[in-house]
């Protein structure tokens, strides 16, 4: 089973996000790395050795990554203390575990809004504008269904 280590988000940032999708299992996060189960103590490993405060965000664009299943994603300007998350936990990893598209260079930063049946005319339709976040956490999960492992918040300054 997949393994992963997520940006969780405030929870206003959360809740205006699940507003935009289909009701999913997991609450609306960014998937920071992934990899399979035998690098889950590797994955774990990585959490608390990166240096990481609070990441500001602004969602303000919406994405589709072609199925199947089709995924409807809302994505957040790309900051460099986000790359910066990133890239201090990809470097804290072996590579060769990483699933290929969260390895540095093809990570593309989202939030899932839905998977398969995607209505995005509902989801435009309820689009207000950009929405700030912040993220404040990180967790390793397992999925499906989705287990939280661990959880690391992320101190202020």
């Amino acid at each position: 089973m997949p393994v992963a280590v997520v940006l969780r988000l405030d929870g206003g940032a959360e809740a205006a996000l699940a507003r935009l999708g289909k009701r999913l299992v997991y609450p609306p996060h960014i998937t920071l790395l992934r990899a399979e189960d035998a690098a889950e103590a590797a994955l774990a490993r990585a959490m608390p050795t990166v240096e990481a405060a609070p990441v500001d965000l602004v969602f303000a664009s919406f994405g589709l990554f072609p199925g199947p299943p089709v995924f409807l994603f809302l994505a957040p300007v790309v900051t460099p203390a986000l790359l910066a998350l990133h890239m201090a936990l990809a470097a804290a990893v072996p590579d060769r575990v990483l699933h290929p598209h969260v390895r540095p260079g093809a990570w593309v930063p989202h939030a899932t809004l839905a998977e398969g049946a995607v209505d995005l005319d509902a989801a435009l339709a309820r689009w207000t504008g950009p929405i700030a976040a912040r993220g404040l956490a990180l967790e390793l999960v397992r999925f499906p269904p989705p287990v939280v492992l661990a959880r690391r918040d992320l101190p202020a300054g």
